[in-house]
């Protein structure tokens, strides 16, 4: 079980994600993203965004075969928060995404034809 300490010191703020979201996993990830609220999505989306760049610069520190616990604590929280990403920023926190319809009505698309 991974507890408080777990975390490098600068991020502990991060502690009340770490027992839902500190999965190692691309199927646990992506379950815990489906059986998540929109609430639950976003609010962890929101702790996390203005963190991903100290916490890449954190981790870039080490080998990923040989990442101490509280590297690969936050490595988790990290790879969590990038799979969640597109769901709240293009879906607003839609667990499932809407249909290729819905998708096209919120994606622009610029055509140039080849001359």
């Amino acid at each position: 079980m991974t507890t408080l300490s777990s975390l490098p010191p600068d991020f502990e703020g991060l502690s009340p994600f770490v027992e839902k979201w500190c999965l190692r996993t691309n199927a646990e990830r992506k379950q815990m993203r489906l059986s998540s609220t929109k609430d639950d999505l976003n609010s962890f989306y929101q702790a996390m965004a203005p963190r991903l760049d100290a916490a890449l610069a954190y981790l870039n520190q080490f080998p990923l075969s040989d990442m101490p616990e509280e590297a690969q604590v936050l490595f988790d929280l990290t790879l969590s928060a990038a799979e969640i990403a597109i769901y709240v920023e293009w879906f607003g926190g839609e667990i499932v995404p809407p249909t290729a319809r819905g998708l096209a009505n919120r994606v622009k698309v610029i055509y140039e034809p080849v001359r």
